[in-house]
């Protein structure tokens, strides 16, 4: 659709303004320097710069919020973690393994879970019985008594998980278990509950009993599109399908070859398989990142079409021109004052162009913003740098054509014309 209108646009426009001009005045050769003419020029050449400068500035903003995302501390240390996907031998085997690959000075935690803290899915409500009366939407996910010290988690209150919590979750009858729950802040921030106040509060989470023996700092545990939410972790080997294993980053493709000869001799059924924990998360801004690469893209092309229009511009303007540059200079004029007396006119339309850019770009911007909860504050920095760009390449566009000009011998132009 696209293609089409421009192609008729491209082929209507020309009929229809050539047709409204009598042909004696256009074998004259009075329409080239008509001012319906000169203004359709510098509004086109408006336009093109305010598409670049709009997409230049929609390109730092877009580049600051991806580097915001990749930058922001989350609660847990994502880098050099190992996610390997298991199976029941290494679940049943858990033990062994993470002793055998902690051995390793290269390793500096193993940790199993039901799923990866970058993006925690499972669904859940909670009750904690004499302080809320109704129940809780909130995230939960089952560990191992090392998770938090594996995610280099910040505990702010209470005390970790140890072997007894496993052990009291392992009975046979689900009734008699009694569980080891760790809270995050936000579930406080609902319950309307200090730290201190919640370490040993009863909670209750989908038929689960037990008591609240730590609280966890805040992190995030979905994209930073989504606010952070109520979070509970609990130890139950019953779920666990994720193994993580946190390594020393200084030698670590050497590290990453070791560790897949020591694998396949613990778990000689299952290929070492896995991911980076930062590849995950980045993941998740795929369609950010891609749109940023789109935006580049258009922000180049529309900055050559529009420095290629002002060159045109430009060019037509000095040739009209011409004359009156050969006078200025034979009554002596300087160099730089015809280009500044040039370069005048078409600085105006730069700067027009920048500052109906300024608004569209800024709202565009606040809403594609508005689908992160987590966000940069957008300054002023932006605007200025993308004017300052477009600003020099303009005066490098106009220069070039006007400095030619200025050093033509106006003997020569006077002559010919």
């Amino acid at each position: 659709i696209v293609y089409l209108a421009v192609a008729l646009i491209a082929g209507v426009y020309p009929a229809v303004a050539l047709s409204v001009y009598k042909p004696g005045t256009v074998l004259k050769g009075s329409f080239k320097t008509s001012k319906g003419g000169n203004l359709t020029r510098k509004v086109l050449v408006i336009f093109q710069f305010c598409i670049g400068i709009s997409l230049l500035i929609g390109t730092f903003i877009v580049s600051e919020q991806l580097s915001f995302m990749q930058n922001k501390r989350l609660g847990y240390n994502k880098e050099n973690v190992l996610v390997l996907p298991t199976n029941r031998y290494v679940e049943d085997n858990f033990f062994k393994i993470s002793t055998e690959l902690e051995r390793r000075s290269d390793v500096e935690g193993v940790s199993i879970a039901t799923e990866s803290p970058v993006n925690i899915g499972g669904g859940y409500s909670m009750v904690i019985p004499g302080v809320m009366d109704e129940s809780l939407a909130i995230n939960a996910i089952a560990t191992d008594i090392d998770f938090l010290r594996t995610m280099q988690m910040n505990l702010i209150e209470g005390r970790h998980f140890n072997k007894s919590d496993e052990a009291q979750v392992a009975a046979e009858d689900y009734d008699e278990r009694e569980y080891a729950f760790i809270v995050n802040e936000e579930v406080l921030a609902n319950a309307n509950l200090t730290p201190d106040q919640a370490v040993g509060k009863r909670l209750e989470m989908n038929g689960r009993n037990g008591e609240i023996i730590g609280v966890v700092e805040d992190f995030h545990a979905t994209s930073l599109h989504r606010k952070i939410s109520p979070l509970v972790i609990f130890a139950e080997a019953d779920y666990y399908n994720t193994l993580f294993i946190r390594v020393k980053g200084d030698r670590l493709q050497q590290t990453i070859r070791e560790l897949q000869v020591q694998w396949q001799e613990l778990v000689p059924n299952q290929p070492f398989t896995f991911t980076f924990m930062d590849d995950e998360y980045a993941a998740m801004y795929d369609n950010e990142v891609r749109l940023g690469k789109v935006f580049k893209v258009f922000t180049v092309l529309a900055i050559i079409i529009s420095s290629l229009g002002l060159f045109g511009l430009v060019s037509f303007s000095v040739l009209q021109r011409s004359k009156e540059i050969g006078v200025r200079k034979i009554l002596g004029a300087s160099i730089v004052g015809i280009i500044g007396l040039l370069g005048r006119d078409f600085a105006k339309l730069i700067i027009v162009a920048f500052f109906i850019a300024i608004p569209l770009a800024w709202y565009a911007m606040q809403l594609w913003l508005e689908d992160f909860t987590y966000k940069i504050a957008v300054g002023p920095e932006p605007f200025i740098l993308a004017g300052g760009i477009l600003f020099i390449l303009s005066a490098l566009t106009v220069s070039f054509q006007t400095l030619k000009a200025a050093l033509t011998d106006p003997v020569k132009v006077i002559r010919n014309d």
